[in-house]
This record gives C-alpha cells, sequence and structure tokens, in this order.
C-alpha cells in the first residue's frame, strides 16, 4: 500500500514517468515475496496502464499485460482483470492488429458499470477512448466524450496521478475547435449566433480550462506535463491561425519546441502526435 501511494501519488510531481520502470518492478517483488499477491498485480497494474499512456514500446505491453491478466482473472481479482484487458485491448487497437480505432472491443457500454468496480472503470474506460481519439484523429468524439464524462472522471481521480487524461481532453477540443475554424473560417466567427460558431466556441472553451489545468501542474514542477505544455500552446496557436493573421512559421516553431521536449521527456507517442 505504501509502495503503491508512492510511486502513483508522490512520484509523478517528482520524477518523468520513463524513469520509474525499475522501481516500480522492485515493488511488484517484494510484494510478491511477502506474498501479497493482490498488491503486487496492483502496482503492476497501474503501471502497465501508465506505460500505455506514456507511450511504451506496445508490443513488450501487450505480450505483459496478456501474461497478467489471466492471473488476476483466476484469482478472482477483477477491477484488476478488467484493468490489464482494457489495457491490453488499446494497445492491440494502436498497432493495427484489430479493426477498431477508437471503439475498445469488450469494454463498451453501461454493462461495464455491472463488472467489479462500477462507474469509476467505466469511466476509465473513457479515458483510455480519449486517449485513443487522440491518437487516431478522431477529435469530435474524444471532445463531446470529454465534456459528458471528463468532469466526473477528473472529480473522482483529481490530480497530476492521471494528468494524461486532461492532456488528451486538450487534445480533442483543440483539434476539433481548429477543424470548425478551418471549414468555415471568418465567416464562423462573423456569424455568431450560427452552429458552428456555438460548436467551436464550447470546444474552445474546454480546450482552455485543461489547458490552463495542465500549465498550473507544469508550473508547479511536474516534469510530465512540461512538453504537454509546450504541444497544447502549438495547438492553441494554430486554432488561433485559422481566424486571425498568425504567421504560420511561428506556429510550426511552437510544434516543433513541442516535439523536442516530448523526445526528451521519452513520450514517443506525444512527439508523433
Amino acid at each position: 500500500e505504501v509502495l503503491y501511494r508512492l510511486y502513483f501519488l508522490v512520484t509523478p510531481w517528482l520524477k518523468p514517468a520513463q524513469s520509474l520502470s525499475n522501481q516500480v518492478i522492485d515493488g511488484y517483488k517484494t510484494c510478491m515475496l511477502q506474498g501479497d499477491v493482490e498488491s503486487a498485480l496492483s502496482i503492476i497494474s497501474i503501471y502497465s496502464y501508465n506505460c500505455l499512456l506514456s507511450g511504451n514500446e506496445l508490443n513488450n505491453l501487450e505480450a505483459d499485460v496478456q501474461c497478467y491478466q489471466p492471473q488476476a482473472t483466476a484469482l478472482k481479482y477483477g477491477i484488476l482483470a478488467v484493468n490489464f484487458g482494457l489495457t491490453r485491448q488499446a494497445a492491440l487497437n494502436l498497432m493495427g492488429k484489430t479493426e477498431n480505432t477508437t471503439f475498445v472491443e469488450g469494454y463498451e457500454g453501461s454493462a461495464l458499470e455491472k463488472v467489479a468496480g462500477g462507474r469509476g472503470w467505466f469511466l476509465q474506460v473513457q479515458v483510455i477512448k480519449r486517449f485513443l481519439c487522440a491518437h487516431f484523429g478522431e477529435y469530435k468524439t474524444g471532445a463531446l466524450n470529454a465534456i459528458q464524462f471528463g468532469s466526473e472522471f477528473f472529480k473522482s481521480y483529481p490530480g497530476v496521478m492521471f494528468g494524461y487524461a486532461t492532456f488528451h481532453e486538450a487534445i480533442c477540443h483543440y483539434g476539433e475547435a481548429r477543424n470548425i475554424a478551418r471549414n468555415h473560417g471568418k465567416s464562423c466567427r462573423l456569424a455568431f449566433h450560427s452552429a458552428p460558431h456555438k460548436q467551436g466556441f464550447l470546444f474552445k472553451k474546454h480546450a482552455y480550462k485543461s489547458h490552463s489545468r495542465i500549465e498550473s501542474w507544469a508550473k508547479k514542477g511536474a516534469p510530465n506535463h512540461v512538453h504537454h505544455l509546450s504541444i497544447l500552446d502549438a495547438e492553441r496557436a494554430a486554432l488561433l491561425s485559422c481566424t486571425e493573421n498568425i504567421d504560420k512559421r511561428k506556429v510550426c516553431k511552437l510544434y516543433e519546441e513541442a516535439i523536442k521536449d516530448s523526445v526528451r521527456g521519452g513520450f514517443v507517442n506525444h512527439a508523433a502526435l
């Protein structure tokens, strides 16, 4: 329990996610040596989830999770089995090994709330869906999902531990607001009461809210959100450039800096975004 709280509530404020692997594995081994299998699998479960969101190599992650999920099922740790299965399915989607992109096979619909863990795990599925939407460019789906479920999730799991969720929400909101601005341009801004204007304003408002939250964490020294802030700064500039006279070269420069910050932090998936 102490190791769990240390690695997932304290260290994200202090160290890059990619630097915690060995320590987390040591925690897993310590629990196993003590015969505390449930705590060991709990640590590995959240660790695997973190690896997915922070861009670790997917083939190895999927193979590892495929081993842990049957163990959790056999020991009747229902919540952990769901988490392992969810992580594995998302990894398979990203690798193109299923026909799905943002659809998480086996974890869709309100029926999930009947699984051990209830509403909390239903909300976790929505986080993974927004993560997939951000990476596959399904911005509108991700943005609408964030509006429907994002606030509830953040109230249940506040803080930097699940800051990835806030980042992917912002990516989806900025992406869809930018799509609307590109399709309608300055005419959308002038037609204040038009449906596109209202939708664009809604997504922009939510993007700024998530952006502000990430900025506050980065300024407080959370290392895992420095590159998030760089990316979102570039996203905001790209959105504004659709309706305002902003030099596109300045926007490109912000993206170049965001790519460098992502690579330095080991977040290859965010550099790819």
